[in-house]
């Protein structure tokens, strides 16, 4: 199994690259004399002219590539960029904006629009082909964090700055589900008290609802939504949902047409196959779905408890969970990963088949390495070790024993492995190279 790199949470939003970032005053808001590009600076020359700087508070997309309150992009597709810059008012600092700047024909900057967004954060800005695959439109993701709400907006450049969307989301996909080079948007909203599933394609200069499915009624809070393939190749939306505010499971839909069809629904009949496949995605851990493998395809987590778990609990710390990663096939999930998450540590361990009910885990309380042992069910017992791993940082001492094997290093850690010499006759033994195939960085 070669798997050496995986995304736990992704992000779910379309981003482009970003431009020159503008530094933060000591109070965490106010421009405090940047070092400005040339660019930035005719931009901010322009600014002077339309508002009074002094009482302009610069704001910052909280995620995504652009991490700028500056940002250049070309808006109509004629070749020339236009500036965005993301502020408010220090007299209204709840009152987030975005103002647009166009260059005239003499290459001087001037106001063209102004958005008004809700609340005082954004949470990202990007751009998407939302109408034509070479005309993008603007995205931006505006946080009110008073009432905890957020909206999405996108805006097309034609001859004026219009608004296509804008509504309050919990979660959203965007994506190019048919393959046509133009994207479409699937958001998740709470509607009288219900999540709902929303699917809304380009139409007469808007965004047209074209389906709407409901989520589980006992869904809480909507952790996480990301798109991947299915088992024959078609689009899907997987919703990894908080459930009664006690455990979590997972919605999936196929993504065809103008339709939203589910295959793992909190909304069917319990004993259809539809409530099978999402009773068997239940779990008591916040555990995402994600793609491992990086092929485009899903895996959705299942917990269970290592072998002898509370035995491992009395000898040191609480183990992980064994997370099993399941892979709908033919309408049905499928385990197609076992490995457990060092989430503090940031990396996994795959677990090789013959491990599986025979190995358990001890986490060392001082040093925190991990500790891969035999498990005796029979007798109840913790046996040999059969694998070692432990992280260290470049600025500590450390003195690595000479047996261990370095299994990567990001950044200032170095993660190692270690074999005992006494696990090399044992039927569950791994070998180096096998050990480099079962470790990845999260």
């Amino acid at each position: 199994m070669a798997v050496k790199s995986i995304a736990i949470a992704l992000c779910i939003m379309l981003l482009c690259s970003s431009c020159t970032g503008m530094p933060l005053a000591a109070n965490g808001d106010l421009l405090a004399a940047p070092i400005l590009s040339s660019q930035q600076a005719d931009v901010s020359e322009a600014l002077q002219r339309i508002l009074n700087l002094s009482d302009i508070i610069y704001k910052y997309p909280s995620s995504g590539d652009y991490r700028s309150s500056f940002l250049f992009y070309d808006l109509d597709n004629d070749g020339l960029q236009e500036a965005i810059v993301l502020y408010a008012h220090a007299f209204a600092p709840t009152e987030i904006r975005a103002k647009i700047l166009r260059q005239s024909e003499q290459g001087e900057w001037f106001s063209f629009a102004d958005i008004a967004g809700s609340g005082d954060e954004i949470d990202f800005i990007s751009f998407a082909p939302i109408h034509q695959s070479e005309h993008k439109s603007m995205v931006i993701g505006w946080r009110d964090s008073a009432y905890q709400q957020t909206y999405l907006g996108i805006y097309t450049m034609r001859d004026l700055l219009e608004t296509d969307f804008y509504d309050s989301y919990s979660a959203f996909v965007l994506n190019d589900f048919d393959d046509n080079g133009i994207s479409e948007l699937v958001t998740a909203k709470k509607q009288d008290n219900v999540y709902m599933l929303n699917f809304l394609k380009a139409a007469h200069s808007r965004l047209i609802m074209v389906d709407s499915k409901p989520l589980f009624s006992d869904a809480t809070n909507i952790m996480q939504m990301m798109h991947g393939r299915l088992w024959d190749n078609s689009p899907g939306i997987y919703v990894d949902e908080r459930i009664d505010n006690t455990f979590y499971g997972t919605e999936v839909f196929r993504v065809t047409g103008n339709s939203l069809i589910p295959i793992s629904s909190g909304s069917a009949d319990s004993t259809s196959p539809l409530w099978q496949n999402f009773s068997a995605t239940f779990r008591d851990t916040n555990i995402l779905s994600t793609d491992i493998a990086g092929d485009g395809a899903v895996e959705v987590p299942r917990i269970e408890d290592l072998p002898g778990a509370f035995d491992v609990i009395s000898a040191e710390l609480e183990p992980p969970p064994l997370i099993k990663y399941m892979r709908l096939e033919n309408d049905s999930f499928h385990v197609r990963f076992n490995a457990v998450v060092n989430s503090d540590a940031g990396y996994m361990v795959f677990y090789p088949e013959r491990w599986l009910e025979n190995v358990t885990l001890v986490e060392s309380s001082e040093s925190k390495e991990w500790s891969f042992r035999k498990y005796d069910e029979e007798q109840s017992r913790i046996g040999a070790e059969l694998l070692r791993i432990r992280v260290y940082s470049i600025e500590d001492f450390f003195d690595s024993n000479s047996d261990e094997f370095l299994l990567a290093n990001r950044g200032l850690y170095l993660y190692y492995g270690y074999i005992p010499p006494t696990a090399e006759d044992e039927e569950l033994a791994v070998s180096q190279p096998e050990v480099l195939n079962l470790f990845a960085l999260l």
